[in-house]
């Protein structure tokens, strides 16, 4: 019998300043429409994203970065097939699948299943509500969760939106800037597991299709011409309603962007066309820092940074995450002064929070969101809207789910708003805020904040 999609019985779920309107700061709606973030659409494919760094060490590195390289895009599915029985994969899936659920992020899956479905732990039922769910047009789950949520703008972070399915007034689109970073594939991968390929695999794939979109052509191999060619872009994407850029490149590398003169830039480029990737770092340091000084000289939109260990797999080091090196060569850079930044996830299961406020304090035009928190670490999360709120001004703090899919992104909505709720009423109990200015601190949080950075209202 097929599934039917009836809404919850009952109410399996408590939102937090129910009538206060939420402002998702990071949102991957759209991103995932052809079911690459949710495998085949179950609560176990879910889970399976999860289970990589369960499976990598348990399996010798070599395999694990073949198998990884064969199961992604494009790969040798023959090869994939060979290593999937050579070891248990399947078994240790279902392990780390059992483990996640001690989890607050198994806490946030299962609050966005009950309130999308009114189901959870009868898995099979649950499978079919999920698979019967997907059938509906793209965006029909997450306008469900927005509706849980009373979230009315999200800004979404992808390639392209579209607008067939997902409203302009609620989704707003957040591109990625990476792709522009690395012009040429790379093949040099010194840390562990496979993150870090498929990330830069993803980028290379993905440029083409910025160049083919903003009528540019093939990618330029000229130092001048792609120079010129990621102006296009970028000033492209905002002229196609980009209200702000994501910057994921911690996935791959530090964030430190030094100073590099144009003509050292060219050299390394055209080394980097001959295949030549021995000093690509000089290339992307200058094309990032090139990059933000046309927005700060343009539309001044807001720059997203994804700080956080929380991946799949190892890949991040803490010493990477270390955002000294940012400070010292972005926020300190005067040009960019006036450029506003975003650090998202605002070091989530990171011990750095204090850093991170402590750059807000300190820098007007550098912000944070608290996206992440509320599917990773519940109360550390707490602790650190308590921390943020308590050392910088009430306008620097953002809100967010960083939902990677519907089931998440609902889970998420909702724990983090309790996570908020705890966090305030906690600073109101311990005398450290007053307690008419809650209410406003969360508006403010919520939706004002983003308001006043986005520069248009949670209504229009």
């Amino acid at each position: 019998m097929a599934a039917t999609l009836t809404a919850p019985s009952v109410e399996t779920y408590h939102i937090a300043f129910p009538d206060i309107p939420g402002w998702d700061n990071h949102n991957h709606a759209g991103f995932a429409d052809e079911g690459l973030g949710t495998s085949d659409g179950s609560l176990r494919g879910f889970f399976t994203q999860w289970s990589w760094a369960y499976i990598e060490a348990r399996m010798p590195q070599a395999d694990f970065r073949t198998y990884r390289g064969a199961i992604s895009l494009g790969g040798d599915k023959d090869a994939a097939k060979v290593i999937h029985q050579k070891y248990p994969i399947e078994q240790w899936i279902d392990e780390s699948a059992e483990m996640l659920q001690y989890t607050t992020m198994g806490v946030a899956i299962r609050a966005g299943c009950e309130a999308l479905y009114g189901e959870y732990d009868n898995t099979e039922r649950l499978n079919e509500l999920m698979q019967a769910a997907r059938k509906q047009p793209p965006n029909y789950l997450w306008d469900k969760g927005c509706g849980v949520g009373n979230l009315k703008k999200i800004c979404t972070i992808s390639f392209g939106i579209n607008r067939a399915h997902y409203d302009p007034k609620v989704y707003k689109w957040e591109p990625y800037l990476d792709p522009l970073f690395y012009p040429f594939p790379v093949k040099d991968f010194p840390r562990r597991g496979a993150m870090a390929q498929d990330f830069l695999h993803g980028f290379h794939l993905v440029l083409p299709s910025y160049m083919k979109r903003f009528g540019i052509g093939d990618v330029p191999t000229d130092f001048a011409d792609y120079c010129v060619a990621v102006d296009r872009i970028v000033d492209g994407m905002v002229a196609e309603g980009a209200v702000s850029f994501k910057v994921i490149s911690l996935y791959v590398r530090g964030l430190d962007f030094l100073p590099v003169e144009e003509a050292e830039a060219a050299r390394v480029f055209a080394a980097m066309s001959k295949g030549d990737m021995n000093e690509r770092k000089k290339f992307e340091d200058y094309v990032v820092r090139r990059t933000f000084l046309h927005l700060a000289n343009t539309s001044r939109s807001p720059v997203n940074f994804h700080v956080s260990t929380t991946h799949t797999e190892p890949g991040t080091t803490l010493r990477m995450m270390d955002l000294t090196g940012l400070e010292e060569t972005v926020f300190q850079d005067k040009a960019l002064s006036n450029q506003p930044f975003i650090i998202t996830h605002a070091g989530a299961i990171y011990p750095g929070v204090r850093q991170v406020a402590a750059l807000l304090f300190h820098y007007g035009n550098v912000y944070a969101d608290c996206s992440e928190w509320s599917y990773y670490e519940y109360n550390g999360g707490v602790n650190a809207v308590v921390t943020m709120t308590e050392a910088t001004p009430g306008h620097k703090l953002l809100w967010g789910t960083d939902g990677t899919v519907p089931e998440i992104f609902t889970g998420s909505a909702i724990t983090s708003r309790r996570m908020l709720a705890d966090a305030l009423q906690r600073r109101v109990d311990t005398g450290s805020l007053p307690e008419k200015l809650r209410i406003p601190l969360a508006e403010r949080i919520l939706y004002k904040n983003a308001e006043k950075l986005f520069g248009m209202s949670i209504d229009d």
